[in-house]
């Protein structure tokens, strides 16, 4: 989001110079310029078929980095309950072998 924001701020001093450039190019502008972790929501904004205003991808890129840190939060959850896991049934094969 720091990108956003520099770019919200390199298009407020083109407007204080006096220089215009219409909402569909900011938009166009912006999307070219995702990272390329974000390829294919890049690709998703570029074929949209409705058009969409800088408030509409600001909106939606909040939305889409909000999705994959929620994302990255249960996948640690879901590797952190697999070596649980594991180590139970590691404790449990060990247990076994010493009954023998």
């Amino acid at each position: 989001m720091d990108q956003v924001q520099e770019f919200q701020m390199i298009l407020h001093d083109l407007h204080a110079e006096g220089m215009k450039l219409s909402e569909s190019f900011q938009v166009a502008a912006m999307i070219e310029k995702l990272p390329p972790l974000l390829k294919d929501f890049k690709n998703y904004l570029k074929y949209k078929q409705k058009e969409m205003g800088l408030e509409d991808l600001i909106v939606r890129l909040r939305i889409e980095k909000d999705n994959r840190l929620s994302e990255m939060k249960f996948e640690k959850v879901q590797i952190e309950a697999k070596a649980n896991l594991l180590q139970v049934a590691f404790t449990i094969s060990r247990t076994r072998e010493g009954l023998k």
